[in-house]
């Protein structure tokens, strides 16, 4: 959003945000009843008006997955 001074011809933002998300992930089978997966994740909103902040999130991980089953 953005509002404009008509005498000036300028314009500025008053509202609005970017935001940019990184999940990357990899999958591995170290056999048939074990799995492992390893994950990392953020979430990054870059606001456009200076009256707000950033705000990151991040993940990470490691999931194993074993099967019980024959």
């Amino acid at each position: 959003t953005s509002n404009t001074k008509l005498d000036q011809g300028t314009s500025y933002g008053t509202a609005g945000q970017k935001v940019i998300r990184i999940a990357p992930s990899i999958d591995y089978v170290i056999n048939n009843r074990v799995s492992v997966k390893f994950y990392f994740e953020q979430n990054r909103s870059i606001p456009k008006i200076s009256n707000s902040f950033p705000i990151t999130n991040t993940r990470a991980g490691l999931q194993v997955r074993v099967s019980l089953t024959q």
